[in-house]
């Protein structure tokens, strides 16, 4: 189920997010950018059997986490110009990925930092999946 919502996630994210800035994604060599880049992420959160009948379900929840690092002299209003197109990716989104389905609710954004390099939100999107085993 991890590996469904894993890909479902990304595709998603791959698809839409298409030639916006290069992104970071977990376990794939990256050399940082000088320019505007994101780093996707996934953080798990709790899971539950909802079903134990003939036909068993199994709930997962989490975040889609998508850190926005933009160059210093750009300043933080095209971190923010990016953190609206960020959620628009999977707010209200449902997406599947073989016998799950993903479920995306709200999202948020947070400053993650300011530093010499530049300025970093944090885009955090919840979601629930179901499947059935």
């Amino acid at each position: 189920m991890l590996e469904n919502i894993r890909k479902a996630c990304e595709a998603r994210f791959k698809d839409e997010w298409a030639n916006t800035s290069p992104v970071r994604w977990p376990g794939v060599p990256f050399k940082q950018p000088a320019t505007t880049f994101v780093v996707f992420g996934i953080r798990w959160s709790g899971a539950n059997v909802t079903s134990l009948g003939t036909t068993k379900r199994h709930e997962q929840n989490g975040f889609v986490i998508l850190t926005i690092h933009t160059p210093k002299d750009e300043g933080s209003s095209a971190a923010y110009a990016l953190a609206d197109t960020a959620q628009a990716v999977f707010r209200d989104a449902q997406l599947t990925e073989a016998t799950t389905t993903v479920n995306f609710y709200e999202c948020a954004v947070g400053q993650a930092g300011e530093g010499a390099t530049g300025f970093s939100l944090n885009v955090t999107c919840r979601f629930k999946a179901d499947d059935v085993f």
